[in-house]
């Protein structure tokens, strides 16, 4: 028996209590005395919780697989992990990337010029501090960037906090050109009442066609299940990772940039980033 133990929101503990729930001999725990006790435990799961990085840490130093939503680090740190214990991260992108109306509706191939990505949500619906939720979309947008049109080239980003104080923005807009000659225009929005949802519009070269498609950004039980069953196949030494560290080191990296590209307020190579 594969004893999993969760740490998040009751909604989301649910959600993901019914995706295990068909998976041969494994168990989801959402209670614990020591969450990180690998003699306990085969791996942790952390979702919507402060302190995330806190956890990831803990659990790899312990040797304890780790599955977990963005962000697994500050994102103004750019270490790498180095353990050896099996951390994947549940990121909406890979999925949304694979999703039916995006492959129907998009021209996500070699044909596509220029596309526009944007992001809302609405931070107050969150348990975790908003910095992190705004982190997480940053990261989410970044990744599915990334798979939609590979490493970007250089960027100008702008960001604001129209709509909540404090210091974390609560609005971005990024104008990017990617390595391949693809332009891109990313924008973030937090907003109280939004909906958590993405919008990408795609243009081909040479004009005359243009994709368009809007889905809510929320999880599906048979997304999780692909997860999960990544997960134990991570620990078992038989797959690698859907998202690991290799592949959100660059979301990390990108999203630095643009708060970079923000505060100096110009556009940026990337030859220039130091991270």
């Amino acid at each position: 028996m594969t004893n999993f133990v969760a740490l998040g929101t009751a909604g989301e503990l649910a959600q993901h209590a019914e995706a295990v729930c068909s998976l041969p001999d494994v168990q989801l725990h959402t209670e614990s005395a020591n969450p990180l006790d690998a003699n306990v435990h085969d791996g942790l799961i952390l979702l919507d919780i402060d302190d995330k990085a806190y956890w990831v840490d803990a659990a790899l130093e312990a040797g304890l697989p780790v599955l977990a939503t963005h962000p697994i680090q500050r994102p103004d740190k750019g270490r790498r992990n180095e353990s050896t214990t099996p951390l994947c991260v549940l990121s909406q992108a890979r999925l949304l990337r694979g999703h039916k109306s995006i492959q129907e509706n998009l021209l996500l191939d070699n044909r596509i010029s220029y596309y526009e990505l944007k992001l809302t949500w609405d931070s107050t619906q969150f348990s975790s501090k908003r910095s992190d939720v705004q982190t997480q979309m940053g990261l989410i947008a970044c990744d599915l960037l990334h798979l939609i049109s590979g490493p970007v080239d250089e960027l100008y980003g702008h960001t604001r906090n129209f709509f909540h104080a404090g210091p974390v923005e609560d609005w971005a807009m990024a104008s990017l050109r990617m390595r391949n000659g693809c332009e891109a225009l990313l924008q973030l929005v937090d907003y109280p009442g939004l909906a958590n949802s993405l919008e990408i519009r795609s243009y081909a070269a040479g004009g005359g066609h243009m994709g368009e498609v809007a889905i809510p950004l929320e999880w599906q039980v048979e997304d999780l299940r692909v997860y999960y069953d990544n997960f134990l196949g991570c620990i078992c030494k038989r797959q690698q990772p859907m998202v690991g560290w290799r592949e959100v080191h660059e979301s990390y990296r990108l999203l630095y940039w643009l708060r970079a590209s923000a505060r100096a307020d110009r556009v940026m190579h990337a030859r220039e980033l130091q991270w």
